[in-house]
């Protein structure tokens, strides 16, 4: 599951284009705490992983960045936007023309952030 300004925000968005400024409110308490568990569950499980100390310490490190990862999602979301916003020919967003530009360009941007 990605979670991106593109796939959580379309009802919390403040204006068009704009995502909230805590990531985490994209995901109710009781969401975040199923996905922190099901993650954990998942380390638990898994032969390469090993959790060290309190479980509680490691939900609210995967909590932290469960909200570190969605920020990063909204920022790479308002530059796309921006970049889309700025075209001499406007396209309508929503359109097939807009989608494929915003996953050509959002692809582009999450490359260079990994290269960083």
């Amino acid at each position: 599951m990605i979670l991106s300004c593109k796939t959580l925000l379309p009802i919390l968005q403040k204006e068009e284009g704009e995502c909230t400024k805590d990531p985490m409110a994209l995901l109710s308490e009781e969401k975040q705490t199923h996905l922190s568990h099901g993650i954990l569950q998942a380390l638990q499980k898994s032969p390469d992983a090993k959790i060290i100390g309190e479980p509680t310490k490691a939900l609210r490190e995967i909590k932290r960045v469960l909200a570190e990862h969605v920020s990063h999602e909204q920022d790479i979301d308002r530059i796309v936007r921006a970049r889309l916003a700025s075209y001499s020919r406007s396209i309508p967003e929503g359109s097939s023309e807009w989608e494929i530009l915003y996953q050509k360009t959002y692809d582009e941007e999450l490359f260079k952030r990994k290269r960083r």
